[in-house]
């Protein structure tokens, strides 16, 4: 359970830090609509900084009572602590006695059976923090927007601005978590329909860093294609080369920091005397685990590292998984491992085109 004292401190910082003050200068008593007015700010920014921080949901007429920091921190401590809500006695009964017709209760499921469970879990917490975690942030800007706009209309462009600068992430990850549902039912499915054909590879890989160009600026990582000009044809489908690179590339991009690189390279190799060419994305970033790198492609599964992600965002475990797939449909095998020198490299094998 989580000090008492270490908490309260944890939620004086997070309202420090949408007041643009030092912890010191949020005093308990003082009232909050003097900072947030110095501030330009509104009481749901430290709403949503506290919702995101430690899971919670507070309504607005909640909300809307706060008037100091030791209001706001007694109440969040309060909904952190409370208990969960136990089954009702009469229900708990009625399971383990059924009534004349009924079918007894099933046992636990345990070994294979208890296995398989586990994923359907897994999918249900991903779930609730992907939908409803971006939901929620959209949903309190939209509400505080719609109530400046019913008082006196929006006259502070630079809170509105602010407030669609909260709302745009959500959209977008909303959108990447329901690509990245429609890519597993498919791959489940067996809807991928793969038609590898000659193509050149330092193409796909162009266009791949093209999408990720502004991700790139953004996080203030340096992207490049390092595939040199004379690399010949190899067989693949460009569709899926092109959706596997871009996944790998945004992937990197989050685990580099700023001033890092991210680029793709490709050198030649013999497989059972047949030509390959093998295509590598690498980065300059944290590196990995190496305990992680059998369960990384699996669904679900996260390095240890993602809590070292430079975009501080963390993902839904699908992405890797949906790359493996994709260079599967095409007989290729994707593998991960350490830099030298640090960072991580993805990598995969496709066969040279003769004609």
């Amino acid at each position: 359970m989580t000090n008492t004292g270490t908490l309260s401190r944890r939620i004086q910082d997070i309202i420090a830090e949408q007041l643009s003050l030092p912890p010191s200068k949020v005093t308990s008593s003082a009232l909050l609509t003097e900072q947030l007015g110095a501030n330009q700010l509104d009481t749901v920014e430290i709403v949503v900084a506290l919702e995101q921080e430690f899971g919670i949901n507070i309504p607005d007429e909640d909300a809307d009572a706060f008037e100091t920091a030791a209001q706001i921190t007694d109440y969040v401590s309060a909904k952190i602590s409370e208990p969960e809500p136990a089954a009702a006695p009469a229900q708990a009964k009625a399971e383990a006695c059924p009534q004349p017709g009924q079918s007894a209760p099933k046992p636990e499921a345990s070994g294979p059976a208890r296995e398989t469970a586990a994923p359907d879990a897994q999918f249900l917490d991903l779930i609730n923090r992907e939908l409803s975690g971006p939901m929620d942030t959209i949903k309190t800007h939209i509400e505080s927007i719609d109530r400046h706009l019913s008082a006196a209309g929006f006259a502070n462009p630079v809170l509105l601005e602010d407030y669609f600068t909260h709302i745009k992430p959500g959209i977008t990850r909303l959108a990447g978590f329901v690509g990245d549902l429609v890519e597993v039912a498919k791959i489940e499915h067996g809807l991928l329909d793969c038609k590898p054909r000659p193509l050149r590879i330092q193409t796909v890989a162009d266009e791949a860093l093209k999408i990720f160009e502004h991700e790139g600026e953004m996080q203030v990582v340096t992207l490049s294609n390092r595939i040199p000009a004379e690399v010949e044809q190899v067989l693949g489908d460009s569709g899926y080369l092109r959706r596997a690179l871009g996944r790998l590339i945004s992937n990197a991009i989050k685990f580099t920091p700023d001033g890092g690189e991210v680029w793709l390279q490709a050198e030649p190799y013999e497989e059972n005397g047949r030509a390959m060419l093998r295509v590598e994305v690498c980065d300059t970033g944290c590196g990995l685990n190496a305990n992680d790198q059998k369960k990384l492609f699996k669904k679900f599964k996260q390095g240890k590292h993602v809590k070292q992600r430079a975009s501080h965002q963390k993902g839904s475990g699908l992405g890797l998984f949906i790359v493996k797939e994709l260079l599967a449909a095409q007989k290729s095998v994707v593998e991960i491992g350490p830099r030298p020198g640090g960072g991580t490299r993805v990598f995969f094998g496709l066969p040279f085109f003769k004609e």
